[in-house]
């Protein structure tokens, strides 16, 4: 007799044959679940997927066919969590995302932890149920094309690139705890790169010059070494050295607003920059015994409201209208393009390609090189 072509051959271990079969649910008028017995335990399945929580009677054949497929391919190695919710399964996407947000929980500023915590609810929404060794990169694609649709209106490129960073940040981490062999390609999420803006020191000066005196010593030492506006807020007097004249740059306010206090910069470095004869003589005129080094009139630590005494000063002289960060940090990297390996060890970066951005920035190093009167090669 002519083998049936679609017949499937169970695995069969001490005479009993282990399959999924469907059956119909009592009760439940049209529902279907799937059930299978394996190594003397019962598994059942209400679920089609992650988004479905009950199935048809083709739903519930399409699963239990899959099943056995799967039972056929791996044989004893076959794990039937992956087919059937079972709680605290560890190879679950839903529950290795789980154990890494609470392990993670201190690596992240609290506004940005809300926000990798958002991340991680569009991935287990989608990728929940899935055995994380078994994720591929044509999952992440269709990830990918759902993702957008999850958010009240059409998200940036920058923030679908910030979801993917997070999850691969995810699938290294198990890779690294050898859950995984290899961590699956991800789909390339290219975001434009943003305008830098700057402006010159002239106008830095002119815009410093008309803040109100009280207030100018922290914006001179923003212009001075372009430290982040939450670094500055946040230099106590335990680092300023005035013997060796060296800030230590250890600290910084985050979080929503702004305004909590963190023991570690953004990229937790600690960073030292030396006094100049400006800021040596703006400590000496502050010097303090203790505590926050630039204070508000009320004697506070400023705020994230610094911002509106800049943007004030800014349209007051009629200046180009920046940010305080970009006419600080970005306005000190760039003035200064043609040493950006000492400004990417000034800012703490990383990688010189966080750097670079202000390289092609500085039009008046082109002009020179490149304009009416180039610069002689020596």
């Amino acid at each position: 007799m002519p083998t049936n072509p679609h017949h499937v051959i169970m695995p069969s271990w001490e005479g009993m044959i282990m399959k999924a079969k469907s059956y119909k649910r009592s009760g439940r008028e049209g529902q279907w679940l799937v059930q299978l017995h394996w190594e003397g335990k019962r598994y059942r399945r209400t679920h089609y997927d992650e988004h479905l929580s009950q199935m048809s009677k083709q739903m519930a054949f399409r699963i239990s066919e899959a099943i056995n497929a799967d039972i056929e391919a791996k044989g004893k190695s076959f794990d039937p969590r992956q087919w059937f919710r079972t709680p605290g399964y560890e190879f679950q996407f839903s529950t290795y995302a789980d154990k890494w947000l609470a392990r993670n929980q201190d690596r992240y500023a609290p506004n940005v932890r809300r926000d990798v915590g958002r991340y991680m609810g569009f991935a287990v929404e989608f990728l929940g149920g899935r055995d994380l060794r078994e994720i591929k990169k044509a999952d992440l694609n269709d990830f990918l094309d759902w993702l957008p649709d999850q958010f009240k209106k059409r998200p940036s490129e920058k923030t679908l690139k910030n979801v993917f960073t997070v999850l691969h940040k995810v699938f290294t981490d198990a890779h690294d705890e050898e859950l995984i062999l290899r961590v699956p390609p991800f789909p390339k999420v290219n975001p434009p790169e943003p305008e830098t803006r700057w402006i010159s020191r002239e106008w830095q000066d002119k815009i410093i010059g008309v803040i109100p005196e009280h207030d100018r010593p922290i914006f001179i030492f923003l212009r001075t070494w372009g430290v982040r506006p939450g670094e500055a807020r946040a230099l106590k007097w335990d680092c300023v050295d005035f013997e060796k004249e060296v800030v230590c740059v250890k600290r910084t306010f985050s979080g929503a607003g702004c305004n909590y206090l963190q023991e570690y910069t953004k990229t937790k470095r600690i960073r030292y920059l030396p006094f100049t004869d400006e800021l040596r003589g703006l400590f000496l005129s502050i010097r303090g015994i203790g505590g926050f080094v630039f204070r508000n009139r009320e004697g506070r630590p400023y705020t994230s409201d610094i911002s509106r005494l800049w943007n004030v000063a800014r349209d007051h002289v009629s200046a180009p209208k920046v940010t305080l960060y970009e006419g600080t940090r970005h306005s000190f990297a760039t003035q200064h393009a043609d040493h950006l390996d000492l400004v990417q060890q000034i800012f703490g970066h990383s990688r010189s390609d966080m750097t670079n951005r202000y390289r092609a920035v500085n039009m008046d190093i082109i002009r020179r090189q490149f304009g009416d009167n180039p610069k002689e090669d020596k």
